[in-house]
């Protein structure tokens, strides 16, 4: 059994079709944190808009049901 928290806004892919746009705010949060994770030496192997949820604020989360690979 796995929980997850609750993110009513869908993955990246459904923010985008539905609001038409990407925010370039939403953009440099996710390339900072991505930045952050290789800094960490920590990989994402399927990073792809579907794996990016957001919740009612739009602060973004990373997932996937695979483990990231620490170099």
């Amino acid at each position: 059994l796995m929980i997850e928290e609750y993110l009513p806004n869908g993955d990246l892919t459904e923010y985008i079709d539905t609001k038409w746009k990407l925010d370039i705010d939403i953009l440099t949060r996710i390339a900072l944190a991505i930045g952050y994770l290789h800094y960490r030496n920590t990989y994402h192997l399927n990073l792809k808009a579907e794996n990016i949820l957001l919740d009612a604020k739009d602060t973004f989360k990373f997932t996937d049901q695979r483990l990231p690979y620490l170099h």
